[in-house]
């Protein structure tokens, strides 16, 4: 039986290792200078080495003929724990392996010295999925173990291990791979595999690995063994269940022209092709992403790491778009990737995203200052807007406060669109606070503002969240936020978004008329 990739060209030594430069250089030094560690903490993401780091430490530390801290390879030794035939090296699944009398029975097994090596390790994987019980049956043996015993542990989720286990153990962190080192290591694997690879197919694979090594070396593998020596980029997309660039243009370039067939046209297309819906959304994301990174910013080209003709396409596409409609973009589709776990018909929330993505305008082509003028003119033609009083916050002093709470306000030029412009870095206030209140607030929309009262606007189905922020500890603590914030004494009230809000006035419907276009606002009578 072949070996799989991976574990074909699993490295052998330190040096070997791509990446993890710190990682390596501190455990040869600790090997070469007899500075070992009881116990280690490997921790990191799929992929990058965390097991393959222990068993290279593993041998060295019981290497008969060490090198510069590397195995030799060469001994007895280093040839049997390489053959997997040392006793002496033990590995643990502590997915299968996590009950209370597993790590009893290690704990027992430990005392007896290794038998043909001067250390014995135990390399625990996945170790946060041991119980409660078996991190308490294993802590005092991690603390003092017998001087002959290494204890590697490896997870992906340090977070879930316990303080008491954490403080015990020398930590390194693992980082994901550069895209050049994955690249240049497959580039290697390919040509001493006597395969050639197309240069868009390789780099979408590197792409695809997210900095995880052994994803590509396994992607690979799948790709060599479907290609005939040659690996084009339309069997990667084959393999991977993936849309072609060429589609993703087609979205973007439908949604710039709001071409709802179009759009449903695709998504019946990729559904028939037996794509993976979820990974078309996740190739979806990532296409807007990149179009609003050369919107924002230069030199954006080796972040996207794409081939040239694509990232001249990305270049002039930006320009069709605004960034504010790339934001809303990116946030309905995460939206509904969320959503689809739960979700037992993909096709609809996808057709529902396209369908809201392109019903909602691009305000592109408008200036924002000139929008904001004429939307407050506006909103003091139909009494939208309030005055209230102002005051610096910095010219408060904290004795004075409950006094200003009090006190009747002076007149001042605080309107609802000042509350809006700062609405977000208001909602940063509330979240230092209390996180609970800041997620329950930030679905509300600041809709109107009279008479010291700030109206906060609820859509149909956050009926929770205005009930949560209503409360009387919640809501204390919003309105000492805003006097915080603003300066002014401001009572909330929340209510929710009507069904059929009636127009308010003839006039403000022409005003909207005028400020967007008619070609531009569609008035729906329900």
């Amino acid at each position: 039986m072949s070996l799989a990739l991976y574990r074909r060209w699993r490295p052998q030594t330190f040096d070997e290792v791509v990446g993890q430069e710190y990682i390596k250089m501190a455990l040869k030094n600790q090997v070469k200078n007899n500075t070992i560690s009881h116990a280690y903490l490997f921790c990191g993401i799929r992929g990058t080495g965390k097991t393959t780091m222990a068993k290279i430490m593993a041998k060295a530390v019981n290497c008969l003929n060490n090198r510069d801290g590397n195995p030799c390879n060469e001994c007895e030794v280093c040839k049997a724990l390489s053959a997997g035939n040392c006793y002496d090296v033990v590995e643990i699944d502590a997915a299968s392996n996590n009950s209370v009398d597993d790590i009893r029975e290690l704990r027992e097994n430990v005392k007896f010295l290794p038998s043909t090596t001067k250390y014995k390790v135990y390399i625990i994987d996945e170790v946060h999925m041991l119980s409660q019980g078996a991190f308490n049956a294993l802590l005092k043996t991690l603390e003092e173990p017998p001087a002959h015993v290494i204890f590697i542990l490896a997870t992906t989720e340090p977070h879930k291990l316990p303080a008491t286990i954490l403080s015990r153990c020398q930590r390194f962190d693992f980082k994901r791979i550069p895209y050049d080192k994955v690249k240049e290591r497959l580039q290697f694997i390919i040509k001493e595999s006597n395969f050639e690879i197309e240069d868009k197919a390789l780099d979408y694979i590197v792409r695809c690995s997210d900095g995880a090594l052994r994803d590509a070396i396994s992607l690979l593998d799948q790709c060599m063994a479907y290609s005939n020596n040659l690996i084009t980029f339309e069997d990667v997309l084959n393999l991977i269940g993936a849309p072609p660039v060429e589609l993703l243009f087609d979205v973007s370039d439908a949604i710039l022209k709001k071409d709802i067939p179009k759009l449903i046209k695709i998504v019946d297309d990729i559904i028939v092709s037996g794509k993976d819906l979820s990974v078309f959304l996740r190739e979806l994301i990532l296409h807007f992403r990149n179009i609003l990174m050369f919107k924002m910013a230069d030199g954006v080209e080796e972040v996207i790491n794409l081939p040239e003709e694509i990232l001249q396409r990305y270049k002039s596409i930006c320009g069709d778009f605004s960034k504010e409609y790339l934001y809303f973009i990116i946030e309905e589709l995460s939206r509904r990737e969320g959503e689809m776990r739960w979700f037992s018909d993909q096709r609809i929330l996808l057709e529902m995203a396209f369908i809201s993505i392109s019903n909602r305008e691009n305000f592109g082509d408008y200036k924002l200052e000139e929008v904001i003028k004429r939307l407050e003119r506006l909103e003091e033609a139909i009494g939208l807007r309030g005055e209230i009083p102002r005051k610096e916050p910095s010219k408060i002093s904290e004795d004075r406060k409950e006094e200003a709470l009090r006190s009747e306000p002076q007149k001042s030029h605080l309107s609802i669109q000042d509350i809006k412009k700062k609405w977000s870095e208001f909602l940063l206030s509330v979240k230092k606070e209390k996180v609970s209140v800041y997620a329950l607030l930030k679905e509300g929309i600041p809709f109107r503002l009279e008479n010291n009262i700030l109206v906060i606007l609820f859509r149909q189905g956050y009926g929770f969240h205005l009930e949560g922020i209503m409360k009387k500890e919640n809501k204390t603590l919003i309105e000492k936020v805003l006097f915080d914030f603003f300066g002014v004494q401001i009572s909330i009230e929340g209510r929710m978004e009507e069904k059929n809000p009636e127009d308010k006035s003839k006039k403000a419907v022409e005003e909207i008329i005028n400020l967007f276009g008619p070609d531009k606002v569609e008035i729906i009578d329900e």
